[in-house]
């Protein structure tokens, strides 16, 4: 409202002083807009950050506390300012991305429109262990897992038979990205201390080598003879004593 009334005053201004003084405000305009043409061509990253961060603002894209992912970027959103984004990362990082990014690029937003956040875990075992037997399991240690939610309930899937296992996902939905590395690190600490007791047995990749032995290699006597005699401390043998050997 405020930006429309000003281009009306403005335009009574120029009407009023054309009409009564006859002064001709066209080649200031010219030059003006000209010169404006110039700082907003220098100031087009300036201007850019400004809009997206006014974007950013209104269509809540990201708001502080959110959990996000710009680029190859992650962390805690500390801020949003008119200019820029700044994350605080895992490593206690501080980054400052410009707004502009976030407009050109593809943001991930870990903690809107909800916090609950699907966490994925494949696992082989053995031909010789039971598929129910290893999908129970899974499933029962997921649920008893600290900060895996009740609702949606922990599944598993097989996902195809390999060369030398059966592999299967579980997946775990938790109410906070940011605890998806200790829950992760968790639940497989969890797997290996079942299938431990329960003999499920987690193959690793085995090969089979075969050795060839080239066919025996038959040498005339008198060179094997004459080898010998080549070797300094045989040299002083004579012919019998070389023979036998």
């Amino acid at each position: 409202r405020t930006i429309s009334t000003l281009l009306i005053y403005f335009g009574a201004g120029f009407y009023i002083l054309f009409k009564l003084f006859g002064i001709n405000l066209t080649p200031l305009l010219t030059t003006s807009a000209v010169l404006t043409g110039i700082m907003v061509l220098s100031l087009q990253d300036t201007i850019k950050n400004l809009f997206t961060g006014l974007w950013i603002n209104m269509d809540r894209i990201v708001a502080k506390g959110d959990w996000v992912r710009v680029g190859d970027k992650e962390g805690k959103v500390m801020e949003v300012t008119w200019r820029t984004t700044r994350l605080l990362t895992r490593q206690n990082d501080y980054i400052y991305i410009p707004n502009r990014l976030l407009a050109e690029g593809v943001i991930d937003n870990f903690s809107y429109p909800s916090p609950l956040h699907v966490v994925l875990i494949d696992i082989g075992a053995s031909f010789g262990d039971p598929p129910n037997m290893v999908m129970d399991t899974l499933t029962e240690i997921a649920r008893d897992t600290k900060g895996v939610l009740k609702d949606p309930l922990p599944a598993v899937w097989i996902l195809h038979f390999g060369d030398f296992e059966v592999k299967y996902r579980l997946r775990a939905c938790i109410e906070d990205y940011r605890d998806e590395l200790d829950v992760k690190t968790e639940i497989n600490k969890r797997i290996w201390y079942a299938f431990r007791r329960k003999r499920i047995e987690i193959p690793f990749p085995s090969r089979t080598l075969y050795h060839h032995r080239p066919a025996g290699v038959h040498y005339p006597h008198d060179f094997i003879l004459h080898s010998l005699k080549a070797i300094d401390f045989l040299a002083p043998l004579a012919d019998d004593e070389m023979k036998r050997i």
